[in-house]
């Protein structure tokens, strides 16, 4: 980059961090707004623009700047395409979090290995891995391959080899991404998240027996609040 690009980009993720910090209200939704007006003010830069903000935004603390980058790319096709492994790896250091790990999965790792942009392999070693965040990012990555507007998840076979190696050690991290990633397809079609959910021998999990309980409460006009549950990708 020459230096006047350096400035620019420099300038503009000192603005970024600024407004970010202001915001009154943290949540998804404000973060999603403010990088909606970014994204439309950066929509003819060119991919390393975007990449060189993220990057930056990434040094700072907290989860709304982590959130807010990896939308920034995955909206921005010609940054999320120019991606190779080297920057994914270097996009998800740091990752701490659930929410943190679903939305870079969401944003970036599942629309790059769907377009088949990024090689199996990779998340192969993902789901393998000791780090319970690198397992997650794996399985709701694979979910977006599973997942049918208004039916059940049907998965390939890359995905479904995915979910059976992250599952494998039951890990309540790795699972609720699972739970997390399916949500959308649970009103429409719970039944068939069920039997997805049990083929893949995990039914018993405490997290997916909790889930059946609040179906359950919902049939039969019973409170759906579980205290004791885990929250699912919520900022913080």
């Amino acid at each position: 980059m020459s230096a006047p690009d350096i400035i620019g980009v420099l300038s503009i993720a000192l603005e970024v961090e600024e407004r970010l910090r202001g915001l009154r209200r943290t949540s998804m939704a404000t973060v999603r707004h403010l990088r909606k007006e970014y994204s439309a003010r950066l929509s003819g830069a060119p991919s390393f623009v975007l990449r060189e903000l993220a990057a930056l935004l990434l040094f700072q603390p907290g989860l709304k700047f982590r959130l807010f980058a990896y939308e920034l790319i995955g909206c921005h096709q010609d940054a999320l395409y120019s991606l190779r492994p080297a920057d994914l790896a270097q996009l998800g250091a740091g990752i701490d979090s659930r929410a943190s790990a679903d939305a870079f999965a969401l944003a970036i790792v599942g629309p790059l290995w769907r377009e088949r942009r990024i090689p199996d392999e990779i998340i192969y070693e993902w789901a393998r891995s000791g780090s319970r965040w690198w397992k997650r990012i794996a399985v709701v990555s694979a979910i977006s391959l599973a997942k049918r507007e208004g039916k059940g998840p049907k998965p390939d076979v890359r995905s479904l080899r995915i979910l059976k190696i992250a599952l494998a050690d039951g890990n309540s991290d790795v699972v609720t991404g699972l739970v997390s990633a399916l949500r959308p397809l649970l009103r429409s079609n719970f039944e068939a998240v069920r039997l997805f959910l049990e083929g893949l021998e995990i039914g018993n999990h405490p997290s997916l027996r909790r889930l059946h309980r609040r179906h359950q409460a919902k049939i039969f006009g019973q409170t759906t609040r579980d205290r004791g549950e885990p929250a699912f990708a919520n900022i913080a």
